[in-house]
């Protein structure tokens, strides 16, 4: 699709239809929100699963982007899990590509590449920063505990009139 202006243009992929944009033109928020993912070249992480492409993942300059698989075996749960994901920081959102139940014999492939082009992630939510406050405070606390330690809270100073 050329938007016919004369502006410098970016390729783009959305949904795995590849657009062109120039970057003077009105684009819907669907557009808009995939055209901030292929901006410039960056790190990206090119997953596949059993020879085929499940997505590449990108966060730009400043975030975090992590591709992981977990294997639980407990309480008679056997879960075995592919999540690529990240957290973008300049807006505290996490971001996810892919979730996936693996089984026996399913073959990852992860590849380190440079792009301009990356997929738009599918999951975005916004950092909760109260929670995870909490969630570092329940850690600290069963540390101490095992530890031995004992915590107090420090009490602020009084102003001076």
């Amino acid at each position: 699709m050329d938007f016919g202006s004369s502006h410098a243009r970016a390729r783009i992929h959305l949904d795995g239809e590849c657009l062109l944009y120039s970057s003077g033109d009105p684009v819907n928020r669907e557009l808009q929100a995939a055209i901030s993912y292929n901006a410039e070249a960056m790190r990206a992480f090119q997953v596949s699963l059993n020879g085929k492409r499940i997505c590449v993942a990108g966060i730009g300059d400043d975030g975090v982007l992590t591709t992981n698989i977990t294997y639980v075996p407990i309480r008679k749960r056997r879960e075995t899990r592919l999540y690529v994901g990240g957290l973008l920081m300049p807006q505290n959102e996490h971001v996810r590509w892919k979730q996936l139940d693996l089984r026996t014999g399913d073959e990852v492939r992860l590849k380190i590449v440079e792009s301009n082009v990356v997929d738009k992630p599918r999951v975005r939510f916004p950092r909760d920063l109260e929670a995870e406050a909490r969630a570092e405070k329940r850690q600290l606390r069963r540390l101490a505990r095992k530890l031995g330690w004992t915590l107090r809270k420090v009490r602020k100073p009084k102003r001076a009139a």
